[in-house]
């Protein structure tokens, strides 16, 4: 399902804001709204709070590192694939020149 908005006569489709993202939206959103709220001299200890957790960025490098290896084995399978159906249509259009 497409999200557009109608602009003169034309569609502009959206696909950023869709459902799937709007939880990154909000969080952007909480937090910028959080940082023009705050007193400048807590500023420091909200963003030390955002990213100085340790637990936090050790689960990120590991869920990172997980989906980095699972990326390059699915997009090797995927060449894989792509090279053996590139030589069997090869193979079909010489076969078919050779009839003709």
């Amino acid at each position: 399902m497409r999200i557009g908005a109608l602009v003169l006569g034309q569609v502009i489709h959206a696909r950023f804001f869709t459902t799937r993202n709007l939880s990154v939206i909000v969080s952007g959103l909480v937090a910028i709204l959080a940082l023009s709220k705050a007193d400048s001299k807590d500023i420091p200890k909200i963003v030390e709070t955002l990213a100085g957790s340790n637990h936090v960025g050790i689960l990120g490098w590991a869920v990172a590192s997980v989906i980095l290896a699972g990326t390059i084995v699915l997009v090797k399978l995927v060449m894989k694939i792509h090279d053996r159906e590139i030589a069997w249509i090869a193979k079909e259009c010489d076969q078919l020149q050779v009839r003709l």
